[in-house]
């Protein structure tokens, strides 16, 4: 099962363990320096669905690597860093490229993401969280007659017809 643990900006890596090889890590200059919005996804990340996530809804998050994953007996954990909060969780292995974990509780904001085993770098894209009125401002913002859908949604009649 997935675990969520909050830390503060100030947190450091621990050392790795040396069963985990990783994939070749961008420079630490490029690294550090971005901010979730010059993100883009590593070369190593094929596939994250959903890149959208509304908080608190513990929505599973599927990450797909192009090369296969260190064995089974590693610790994968996914960082989302954004300016409100860093939140870390626990991912599992589904298979030789696919990692499985359960969304954090994190504010809405946009993050980086950052997957490591044993603490060292495999990939990092950017994963944007969302709040439930955010999702229900774009689906009204798609309809034509916004008091009408809700009104049809709800099963409640219009009183202005």
């Amino acid at each position: 099962t997935s675990f969520i643990r909050l830390w503060t900006l100030q947190s450091g890596t621990d050392d790795a363990s040396l069963h985990c090889k990783a994939p070749q890590q961008p420079s630490q200059s490029a690294q550090d320096n971005s901010t979730p919005e010059q993100v883009i996804m590593s070369n190593e990340l094929q596939l994250v669905q959903p890149s959208k996530i509304i908080s608190g809804s513990g929505e599973r998050v599927v990450l797909i690597f192009k090369s296969t994953l260190p064995e089974l007996s590693s610790s994968f954990t996914v960082e989302f860093k954004g300016e409100k909060q860093i939140s870390v969780a626990r991912a599992t292995k589904e298979n030789p490229y696919t990692l499985v974990l359960d969304s954090p509780d994190h504010p809405p904001e946009t993050t980086k993401a950052t997957v490591k085993c044993d603490n060292k770098f495999l990939g990092n894209t950017v994963i944007e969280f969302v709040s439930k009125l955010h999702q229900l401002e774009k689906l009204l913002s798609d309809v034509t007659k916004p008091t009408e859908f809700m009104c049809q949604s709800l099963g409640a009649k219009d009183m202005t017809s």
